[in-house]
């Protein structure tokens, strides 16, 4: 995912699996949810605090096994 020209790595995961660390983001949270069903290419806008706003861009889909 790449997000304002910085890529970054998450994986959706079950609630229990998100607390490992801040690459996991639970398919429950907000963001997580927002992020279902995105494919390569697509983009969105998250809104942060202060009337920021954050552009994601899908770059890869992998599939866990």
């Amino acid at each position: 995912m790449r997000s304002n020209d910085v890529e970054s790595k998450l994986r959706l995961v079950y609630p229990r699996q998100a607390e490992v660390d801040e690459e996991h983001v639970s398919v429950l949270a907000p963001a997580g949810a927002a992020l279902l069903g995105l494919r390569v290419g697509d983009r969105i806008d998250w809104p942060l605090a202060g009337k920021k706003t954050l552009s994601l861009k899908i770059i890869r889909v992998t599939h866990a096994n």
